[in-house]
């Protein structure tokens, strides 16, 4: 089911003090704009983005997918620690011949099967270093896992954003194609009584198919807005809240810089660099020498009916000639921990300066929606009043009632989209620096 269009205007008035925190008051916890009253004007929005939230992560395949890379990621840690333990071979191989054996010793035609065991004693690091390449690669697919849970979630709640502001710009579509539908019966009421006033009725009937127009493109945008709505998250639209400023964190600059290198994208970038570091090593220790204790036992009698017996040595192994193939593999692997090094690097500066950019844009769209909410209180007062010059004095003319009709509508429209433009650019700012998943899940991003 799709959530009624609300056919309220917004009153500026009452988002107009939160707007104004917002713009003086940032860094604080929470921004609750309070009345005269001392009655809290805005809307805990957190909790209703926390159910969202969870909508969107249990209903997408996105978040199953990077949690089955976390499980791929675990078994290769499993595969890494394996190495430290014996490895237990059990070997079948047929009987050896030689033409020089002399031909009064018996030859046994049965194959031969053997249980073998090795253990590594000394290989210069490299299984240690398997196991923490692993155990790296473990932290980055976490890491990717909690990124992109992050990127469900803004997207969900960006979403629910978009469509209850398509959805108070229906109601203001709604409001305006009412009024004019009121002046045009008003119209045709006096034309009833004066014909000679029929063009201000034609004019007054243009403006109102024009905003029934208006009217039908604000409603379109809202189901646009509500299928992608339900993309993310279901069929389901949970009820919208009222039409009243959100209660939304706002960061310092400062403060959202620092948090940056806490970033699950940083932290996952981390992760690969000494994942790539450890994999180099482990190619480096490939090239040194490895000693090994073999275990070793033939399961069958010999040729004689001897019972066999338990062997036990040292097993030496160490590359002499592979064309230079290993330094290769080893400079190439340490390359690629540098690149991940950089690309690390490159996020944290993009992070940083996305952060200030979405910082400033949440600052100032704040301050512009409240510029429009001042300027329609203002628009309110010129439309009443051109209207009651119109119609009881004759001071103005039918088309000033309809132009400050349409500039009110016009500078409304404006100060809802500038609202909500503020409240996506405080989400992504909370997103970019790693607060928003926190933040929705209520354990004190803003500490």
């Amino acid at each position: 089911m799709t959530s009624p269009i609300l056919a309220r205007s917004l009153r500026p008035s009452g988002w107009r003090t939160l707007l104004l925190l917002v713009t003086l008051a940032a860094g604080a916890p929470t921004l609750a704009a309070t009345t005269a009253h001392g009655q809290q004007a805005g809307v805990d929005i957190r909790a209703l983005f926390e159910r969202i939230a969870v909508r969107a992560i249990e209903h997408g395949p996105m978040a199953r997918q990077s949690a089955a890379q976390i499980d791929a990621a675990g078994y290769d840690l499993d595969e890494a620690r394996g190495r430290r333990w014996p490895q237990i071979d059990l070997g079948v191989q047929s009987a050896l011949v030689s033409p020089a054996v002399n031909a009064a010793t018996p030859i046994s035609k049965a194959p031969v099967t053997t249980l073998s065991a090795s253990t590594v004693l000394f290989d210069w690091g490299r299984t240690g270093s398997a196991i923490e390449a692993a155990e790296f690669g473990l932290q980055a697919a976490r890491d990717r896992h909690d990124a992109k849970l992050a990127s469900i979630v803004y997207d969900a709640c960006a979403a629910f954003a978009a469509v209850t502001r398509q959805t108070e710009l229906a109601g203001l579509a709604e409001s305006y194609v009412a009024r004019m539908n009121e002046l045009v019966d008003m119209l045709a009421q006096i034309v009833a009584v004066d014909g000679g006033r029929a063009s201000e009725l034609t004019q007054a009937r243009a403006r109102l198919l024009q905003a029934r127009s208006l009217h039908e493109i604000a409603q379109s945008r809202v189901r646009e807005a509500q299928v992608e709505m339900q993309k993310l998250i279901g069929e389901s639209i949970p009820p919208l809240p009222p039409s009243a400023p959100w209660v939304l964190p706002m960061p310092e600059l400062e403060q959202a810089i620092a948090k940056v290198a806490q970033d699950p994208q940083v932290l996952a970038a981390n992760a690969d660099t000494r994942a790539a570091e450890k994999r180099a090593e482990v190619i480096k220790a490939s090239g040194m020498p490895a000693l090994n204790l073999t275990v070793s036992r033939p399961l069958q009698k010999d040729a004689y009916g001897r019972p066999p017996g338990w062997q036990v040595g040292l097993a030496l192994n160490m590359p002499l000639g592979r064309g230079g193939s290993i330094n290769a593999a080893a400079g190439a692997a340490f390359e690629r921990a540098r690149s991940e090094a950089w690309r690390r690097d490159q996020l944290l500066v993009d992070l940083e300066y996305r952060v200030r950019s979405t910082h400033q844009e949440a600052y100032s769209l704040a301050a512009r929606a409240l510029s429009y909410a001042d300027l329609s209180v203002e628009l309110k007062k010129v439309r009443d009043n051109f209207f009651e010059q119109w119609l009881h004095l004759g001071r103005r003319s039918l088309l000033d009632v309809l132009n400050a009709q349409s500039e009110h509508y016009g500078n409304e429209v404006s100060a809802v989209s500038s609202r909500y433009d503020a409240y996506i650019a405080n989400l992504r700012l909370l997103a970019s620096s790693g607060q928003l998943v926190p933040w929705v899940r209520g354990d004190g991003a803003m500490r």
